[in-house]
């Protein structure tokens, strides 16, 4: 399939799940389209020395080539070897200006702090975890995109100990360690270390396991949601989120649909209905059969926007709302 370049996200979302259905891949999730459609109104690069954005988790690369329309060097990293491949083939296809790096290390600009290409497209396989020692010494991204999956198994859980936590799942004993889920590594691990003074970190924030939306670890009911500006303050130590409205009802408006297995099989069904039996598993942001989506299961989701003030750990609320509702 071949397609002249793009320049708006509908189009991208529109020809990405086009040949998402060519090569039998994953499409773009709900999510990605919220996160791809909020990135499409950010202003465009202002340019200068040492100015990339960040795409983490790039899946199927659809930010990083909105990043790239509004005129972006971009960085987009996964762990999945097999996503930047296509992702980076997605990019020729349409004629983006894009490189793959084979190897698991950067592009010599951003380990030597050298000027990067204009407008171009790096696709690397790195996990979040690994990019900061990579990055040389005052390089620094923004805008910084991540969209977290909504499903993280890492195995055939015990049903026993049930799935807990943020966006990862696994044996109770570690699920219900914070720094197990992937939104505490990303901020953690990427946007502490690596967003410039000023600059933006914007990402999409399911409401879908325990840890990350309740109060209570212990609860025995559906327990209450936090908005995440509360959530970060209560992570790490010295962090300031400013944000006038932190009602979760308020940020957590859009609703993503389960409709599909993520290839995981039926290892992943029964994990899902055990964990919906069972209130310490999933905040009251998951219904088990939503009549408005036709009986099947969904879950409620946000897009958090943030701005750094400066050097250290002060940020302000953008999108105070979760994006537009669906």
């Amino acid at each position: 399939m071949s397609f002249h370049r793009i320049r708006h996200a509908d189009e991208w979302i529109t020809s990405l799940r086009q040949e998402a259905g060519a090569r039998h891949e994953f499409p773009p999730s709900s999510m990605s389209k919220t996160l791809a459609e909020y990135v499409d109104c950010l202003p465009a690069a202002a340019g200068g020395k040492n100015c990339y954005a960040l795409d983490v988790g790039t899946g199927t690369g659809i930010h990083a080539f909105v990043l790239n329309e509004k005129g972006f060097s971009v960085l987009a990293i996964d762990c999945n070897g097999l996503a930047t491949a296509s992702a980076y083939e997605h990019g020729v296809t349409a004629g983006v200006e894009c490189r793959r790096v084979d190897d698991g290390k950067l592009p010599g600009s951003l380990a030597s702090n050298e000027t990067v290409r204009n407008s171009e497209v790096v696709f690397a396989a790195i996990s979040l975890q690994e990019l900061a020692s990579q990055v040389g010494k005052g390089v620094k991204f923004s805008p910084i995109v991540f969209n977290p999956p909504g499903f993280f198994w890492v195995e055939d859980i015990d049903h026993s100990w049930p799935a807990a936590t943020g966006v990862y799942a696994g044996p109770v004993s570690c699920g219900l360690d914070r720094r197990a889920s992937l939104l505490y590594k990303f901020f953690e691990r990427i946007v502490f270390p690596l967003l410039s003074s000023g600059g933006d970190v914007i990402c999409t924030w399911p409401g879908l396991k325990r840890r990350v939306v309740e109060l209570d670890p212990k609860a025995t009911e559906r327990g209450e949601v936090k908005h995440p500006a509360d959530l970060l303050q209560s992570w790490f130590q010295g962090v300031t989120v400013r944000c006038a409205d932190r009602r979760p009802d308020s940020f957590y408006r859009h609703i993503a649909v389960i409709d599909s297995d993520y290839g995981l099989g039926d290892s992943f069904w029964r994990n899902l209905e055990y964990g919906l039996r069972d209130p310490r598993c999933y905040s009251r942001l998951v219904t088990a059969a939503d009549w408005r989506m036709g009986g099947r299961t969904t879950f409620r989701y946000g897009l958090l926007h943030l701005r750094r003030l400066d050097s250290g750990t002060n940020f302000e609320t953008i999108c105070e709302e979760g994006g537009n509702g669906e």
